[in-house]
């Protein structure tokens, strides 16, 4: 790897790290397909949610499980105070 990409950032399991908030939330934005296959041949699938995500009309912070913290920032999901 180190030959072909000498400053290497996302690979396979730092993408499915990434992901992982979009496919396992209450509310997913994300589905996997055909999950009795093996991960290479799986498919990520837009839920209703993710749609509406692209759209503009939803907004994932208000559907994020739990904060986290990007380069030093918390980043945590938008709650009601009802």
């Amino acid at each position: 790897m180190r030959e072909y990409e000498p400053l290497p950032y996302l690979g396979d399991l730092m993408f499915w790290w990434l992901i992982q908030p979009l496919t396992t939330a209450p509310e997913p934005a994300m589905a996997l397909s055909s999950t009795d296959k093996e991960w290479p041949q799986r498919r990520l699938l837009l839920t209703d949610l993710g749609r509406e995500m692209l759209e503009g009309r939803r907004n994932w912070l208000d559907y994020a499980p739990g904060e986290r913290w990007v380069g030093g920032i918390r980043i945590a999901p938008r709650r009601s105070n009802s």
